[in-house]
């Protein structure tokens, strides 16, 4: 059974980031949100701070400037100020 849906993240100068996840934790400016396949329709504004993606079983972490996430129909398009993988994370 596929549990995945596609995430985007999207700065003023590119698209940095298009894949398939199983599974999205992000900062929202009020709380931490996990978003998963088939998650409701949402608007949600994003704090500056990190970003996992879990793709294939493997976390992939990102530092994100401020923006907002948009989910719908199995789609989370992410539009931030600046976005940079994070390197040093575990």
């Amino acid at each position: 059974m596929d549990n995945s849906f596609r995430v985007e993240i999207y700065t003023p100068k590119e698209l940095f980031f298009d894949a398939d996840a199983e599974y999205l934790k992000i900062s929202g400016l009020d709380g931490e949100y996990g978003i998963m396949k088939n998650h409701v329709p949402t608007v949600i504004a994003l704090r500056e701070g990190g970003a996992e993606i879990t793709k294939d079983g493997e976390k992939l972490r990102f530092i994100l400037g401020g923006g907002y996430l948009e989910m719908k129909d199995n789609l989370a398009k992410i539009f931030v100020a600046d976005c940079k993988k994070n390197e040093k994370a575990e």
